[in-house]
């Protein structure tokens, strides 16, 4: 069985690149490179909402939160109302759900904990020299917050910014996206590279079982130039029932099985795995996806926002 990708809708959203999308109730939402917010519930609207790159974006069921390169969290209801902001600083390249509140992470090397309510931040970490953090995310059952960081490092650390872990150290290879697959312990990592490494987590307790002593896992297509020339390789991966979707910088959306990937990076000596090549999804790159359901949603560099329904086939 393999993944099947069907064409949807696209939204045309002008002269601008697409920096990263994201499936709401009832619609989708978008940021672009000039900072607006674009919201689609039916009608296409569009808000300025960052003077600069609007970089990262959060919805739950309470609010939507975009951080820019303006170094500024800003908080709006769903309908696009701004009821607040926070200054962090730098560029805000990554936002997520915390019990605590909210982790923001900067390219100042920065990691935040904010208050949504009393709109305040707390600087809980900050990184040697401070070198650039790319993405956030937070383990469920843990509580535990991983960040990804320019120079390749992979920290686990507490609510009060306590290193856990140093997960891996790749020289040069930038942290691209970091994910969570609660259900199967596991914390995805991906890199400018190519690669896209497995973390995993067993229960509630910290042991992770895939380290600096264990090979990488690859997934690179049958052309790793396409990949290596264009840089920023996966921004984002969805699961599909037993299939890894990766896109790729270069636009074109890449395939694994699930099983292949997990059997590798158990393995003690480590595997290669080569992607299967899937769709060339934008002509002139792309640089963020997200999935909800058998619904794919992927930003592009030409300015369109593009939805695909995935399924088996």
């Amino acid at each position: 069985m393999s993944v099947k990708i069907r064409q949807g809708k696209s939204f045309d959203l002008g002269r601008t690149s697409v920096l990263n999308v994201k499936i709401i109730d009832g619609g989708r939402i978008a940021g672009t490179y000039h900072g607006d917010l674009v919201i689609y519930d039916g009608r296409l609207r569009s808000i300025h909402a960052h003077d600069g790159q609007l970089l990262s974006i959060l919805y739950n069921n309470k609010m939507i939160y975009t951080g820019g390169s303006d170094g500024y969290l800003r908080m709006r209801r769903h309908s696009g109302d701004k009821v607040g902001e926070i200054e962090v600083g730098g560029y805000v390249y990554g936002i997520e759900d915390h019990p605590k509140g909210l982790v923001v992470v900067n390219d100042e090397g920065r990691v935040f904990l904010v208050d949504p309510e009393l709109k305040e931040a707390k600087k809980i970490f900050e990184y040697e020299e401070r070198r650039p953090a790319r993405d956030v995310t937070v383990v469920p059952t843990l509580k535990y917050i991983v960040v990804g960081f320019y120079d390749g490092i992979i920290l686990v650390m507490d609510h009060k910014g306590k290193v856990l872990k140093r997960v891996f150290r790749t020289l040069g290879d930038s942290v691209t996206f970091l994910d969570v697959i609660p259900e199967l312990n596991v914390v995805i990592s991906g890199f400018r590279s190519g690669r896209i490494s497995l973390i995993y987590y067993v229960g509630t307790n910290l042991e992770i079982r895939s380290g600096r002593s264990k090979k990488s896992i690859f997934i690179k297509p049958r052309r790793p130039v396409d990949l290596q020339t264009i840089g920023s390789v996966a921004r984002r991966s969805g699961i599909y029932r037993e299939s890894l979707l990766a896109l790729g910088g270069n636009g074109t959306l890449y395939e694994q099985k699930l099983s292949k990937l997990l059997n590798a990076a158990l393995s003690t000596r480590g595997t290669r795995i080569v992607a299967r090549h899937q769709n060339k999804l934008h002509d002139y790159g792309a640089n963020g996806a997200y999935m909800n359901g058998n619904e794919l949603i992927t930003a592009g560099l030409d300015g369109f926002v593009k939805l695909r329904s995935v399924s088996e086939e």
